[in-house]
């Protein structure tokens, strides 16, 4: 006997009537046999049995091409719900920057209101304080140079006439903007009360009542010492 596909040559001639071949991989096979009667007269042409050994399914072409196409669905598929969640995600971030780009833009133009309030009260404020300041031809042959650092000034120019005396002071306030602007103010109603009323004409005199009359005044609301001042000539 002979098993095509498994043995290259005749078996040894034995009594047995069955043979077994175990682990064959799939495959068409012939199975050839010879054999003799009681009387040991042998056939000439061998006997012979076709049989086909089929491979496990996961082995089989429809099984390959299965798989392959389950593997690129679930690529595909992966590929998409990606696609869809970046999507979202970009919708999402988008919203959010819109979101932020609106509240920024409100801030800013709260914040652009409040500076034109804040500016249009420094404005009302100078033109107070332009018209507290004395006239520029209060006095002949005198000239005013007055440029202040910003909107209002902490600096400020003060003159008076009585009749006998001709009174001019330049003073430099502590601070400059709106602070020194109140001090202005301040120092400036301080001197009209000095002179005009107090009726002091001695320099020295007038120095000293105007720093009674400042110190009065930044400590009526304030139980701490103040170190405000200006510097007066």
């Amino acid at each position: 006997m002979k098993l095509d596909g498994a043995d290259e040559d005749w078996q040894p001639v034995t009594d047995q009537t069955r043979v077994t071949y175990s682990a064959l991989p799939p495959g068409k096979y012939t199975f050839n046999v010879i054999a003799s009667n009681s009387q040991g007269i042998w056939n000439s042409k061998p006997v012979r049995y076709h049989f086909v050994i089929m491979p496990p399914f996961y082995l089989t072409w429809w099984f390959i091409l299965l798989s392959i196409m389950v593997i690129v669905a679930i690529v595909v598929i992966y590929i998409k719900i990606r696609e869809q969640n970046l999507i979202k995600e970009k919708i999402i971030l988008e919203k959010k920057v819109k979101e932020r780009t609106e509240e920024v833009v409100q801030k800013s133009m709260e914040i652009e209101e409040k500076n034109r309030d804040i500016t249009a009260s420094i404005r009302y404020a100078e033109r107070i304080q332009r018209a507290m300041l004395p006239r520029e031809d209060t006095f002949k042959e005198t000239f005013v140079l007055f440029m202040p650092k910003d909107i209002v000034s902490g600096d400020f120019y003060w003159m008076y006439d009585n009749g006998d005396w001709q009174f001019i002071a330049v003073v430099d306030c502590t601070g400059h903007g709106v602070p020194g602007a109140f001090m202005s103010i301040i120092g400036h109603n301080s001197l009209n009360k000095v002179v005009r009323e107090y009726g002091l004409t001695r320099p020295s005199a007038i120095v000293d009542q105007l720093n009674i009359e400042v110190m009065k005044a930044l400590m009526q609301r304030h139980e701490k010492a103040i170190t405000d001042g200006m510097d007066l000539a």
